[in-house]
C-alpha cells in the first residue's frame, strides 16, 4: 500500500524518528534499507548553523548533522531555534539537500528547553507560530514541525488550527507533554482528536514497539504515519517487520551498521558507542560489552568488541 507526507511517495508508513546522537546518516541509511519510509536528521541547532556559516570547522559536528547522500531521500532536516533570523539563516543553508524543513518543538531536554528552543515553545504559542511563518516565507520545501500535547498539560487542541494556518504542511505528534519527559504513556486519544481538527497529514509518536501497533495506529485512524524511536534504536529490525521483510541477525545489523560508519565518517565516537548500545538492549552479557566498549579508545576497538559479543551470543 502506499503512503505519502508532505507530497512525498513512501514505501512504508513508518518514519524513523529524529533522535539525539542516534539519527546519525550511518543509522538513519541502515534504516532505510530496513524499510523506513521517511527519515529526519537529529535535531541541529540553527544558532550554530547560521553563527559558523563563514567558519565551518570551527562546529563541525552540528554540519556533520545536517548531511545527507542521496541513497537517504525522502528524508527531512530537523532544526531548532529560538529566533527567527538564525532558523531563516539556517533553512536557507540546508534546504537544498532535503526533501521537507521540520521545526523541532518537543524536545523537552533542560538543555534545549533553557534556551527558549524545543518543547519550551509550547509555553508561548504566538512566538511558535512566528518562527514557523519565517520558516515558511523562506523555504522553498515543505515546512513540518514536531510537537508536544504542551508544557505540563495538553493545550496543543487550542492553537492546532493557527499552525495550520500559516503554513505548515505536516505534523508529527508525541502524546506526552514536555514535564512528562518519557514517563508514563502516550496518549493516542489525544493524537487521534488533533488529527480530527486539522486537514494536514499527522504523523502520531509514542510508545510504538512493534509492526502490529503501527498497523493498528493507522487502520484505526490515529495517524497517517507512526513514528518509531526508542524501539527502532534498540530493534531497527522493526521496520522490516513492518514492511513484511525477512528479519536480519543482530550480527548482520552491526556488521552492516559499522560498514555504513566507514563508508561516511561523519559519526562522532561518542555517537557510535551509543547506537551500538542501544542494539545491544536485550541481550544476555549486554551491561558487560557496553562497559568494554564505553572504555574503547577508538573506532576499531568499539567494531572489535561490538562484533565479537555478538558473535557468541
Amino acid at each position: 500500500m502506499p503512503h505519502s507526507y508532505v507530497g512525498l511517495k513512501l514505501n512504508s508508513p513508518a518514519v524513523l524518528a529524529p533522535m539525539s546522537g542516534v539519527s546519525t546518516l550511518p543509522f538513519r541509511l541502515l534504516c532505510k534499507e530496513l524499510g523506513a519510509g521517511l527519515t529526519y536528521t537529529e535535531f541541529a541547532s540553527a544558532i550554530a548553523i547560521a553563527r559558523n556559516l563563514e567558519n565551518k570547522a570551527s562546529n563541525n559536528k552540528v554540519f556533520d548533522r545536517v548531511s545527507t547522500v542521496k541513497e537517504e531521500h525522502p528524508c527531512g532536516v530537523q532544526l531548532f531555534a529560538p529566533t527567527e533570523k538564525d532558523l531563516g539563516m539556517a533553512i536557507e543553508y540546508v534546504e537544498k539537500d532535503f526533501d521537507l524543513v521540520d521545526i523541532n518543538f518537543g524536545c523537552p531536554s533542560p538543555k534545549i528547553t533553557g534556551g527558549g528552543c524545543g518543547a519550551y515553545l509550547l509555553k508561548n504559542p504566538d512566538k511558535l507560530i512566528e518562527l514557523i511563518k519565517t520558516a515558511v516565507s523562506i523555504s522553498t520545501k515543505p515546512i513540518t514541525c514536531k510537537l508536544r500535547m504542551g508544557w505540563d498539560k495538553p493545550v496543543l487542541h487550542e492553537f492546532v488550527s493557527r499552525i495550520e494556518k500559516v503554513g505548515v504542511q505536516g505534523m508529527a505528534i508525541h502524546g506526552r507533554t514536555a514535564i512528562q519527559g518519557y514517563s508514563g504513556n502516550a496518549d493516542w486519544e489525544y493524537i487521534k482528536k488533533i488529527r480530527g481538527m486539522v486537514g494536514i497529514p499527522v504523523i502520531g509518536n509514542g510508545d510504538v514497539h512493534s509492526a502490529h501497533e503501527v498497523n493498528e495506529r493507522i487502520n484505526n485512524d490515529y495517524c497517517d504515519l507512526v513514528m518509531v524511536g526508542r524501539s527502532a534504536w534498540n530493534n531497527p529490525g522493526i521496520f522490516s517487520e513492518i514492511m513484511g521483510k525477512p528479519l536480519r541477525s543482530k550480527e548482520e545489523l552491526l556488521k552492516r551498521y559499522f560498514s555504513l560508519c566507514k563508508k561516511h565518517p561523519v559519526t562522532d565516537l561518542s555517537d557510535v558507542k551509543a547506537q551500538v548500545s542501544g542494539l545491544f538492549s536485550g541481550m544476555v552479557g549486554a551491561k558487560k560489552v557496553r562497559v568494554e566498549m564505553m572504555q574503547a579508545k577508538d573506532f576499531e576497538t568499539v567494531q572489535l568488541t561490538a562484533m565479537e559479543a555478538v558473535s557468541n551470543v
